[in-house]
């Protein structure tokens, strides 16, 4: 007789794959929205099954505070933000589909250590917080514990590189790590079906607009 142990407990594991439960915001009440991502969401149609998980993610730092201390620029409200939507998509033909807003969240990046969804991120920045957004929505996909192909939409070049493994990072800390083991655990329950695309920003596209707009609301 022969065991071995992951690290982790059967109770940690039900855990995780209850976190991302009724996580997920629907409404816009009292949110003013762009007129075109208003009218993107005017066309979402109710589906009868979801063929493919589009999840937008984006994430939001001020340039002044890029180099404060982390714990001085959250205690000022100036924090970095991220943000990420999920959209459901039923295959009609080849050639269409209806698409659903499955829900929205938007938080702040934790620099404490001490704080419960502290992931490891220490500075300041851009970098940060498309980082978290990748993280954050990442985890919540592989909290759903089902095998609908997921592509990933984020106008964040290297956070995508670094989410899929094409590059690296000049300092290995814990955020990175975290990342990388999120989507690795994605592309060995997703085998075939996990695609990260890089989408650009400010171009008109009411999904990225949406996420970019959400990040305000933290």
């Amino acid at each position: 007789i022969c065991s071995w142990s992951i690290g982790v407990e059967q109770p940690q594991i039900i855990d995780f794959f209850t976190s991302a439960v009724d996580i997920l915001s629907r409404t816009f009440d009292g949110i003013d929205l762009p007129p075109h991502v208003a009218e993107a969401l005017a066309r979402c149609e109710p589906l009868d099954r979801i063929d493919r998980l589009l999840i937008y993610a984006d994430g939001s730092s001020l340039p002044e505070h890029r180099r404060k201390p982390p714990a001085q620029v959250e205690q000022e409200g100036n924090g970095d933000t991220w943000a990420f939507a999920v959209l459901g998509e039923q295959y009609v033909d080849s050639t269409s589909s209806r698409i659903n807003l499955l829900g929205w969240t938007a938080q702040p990046v934790l620099y404490d250590p001490s704080a419960t969804h502290f992931i490891g991120s220490q500075n300041v920045g851009s970098e940060t917080a498309e980082r978290e957004a990748m993280f954050w929505c990442g985890a919540w996909r592989l909290a759903q514990n089902c095998n609908i192909p997921t592509t990933f939409c984020t106008d964040s070049w290297s956070a995508g590189c670094q989410a899929d493994g094409t590059n690296g990072s000049c300092k290995s800390d814990e955020s990175f790590l975290n990342l990388r083991a999120i989507f690795q655990s994605l592309e060995g329950s997703l085998p075939g079906c996990l695609d990260i695309r890089h989408v650009r920003g400010h171009s008109n596209d009411p999904w990225n607009d949406l996420v970019e707009d959400r990040k305000s609301v933290v």
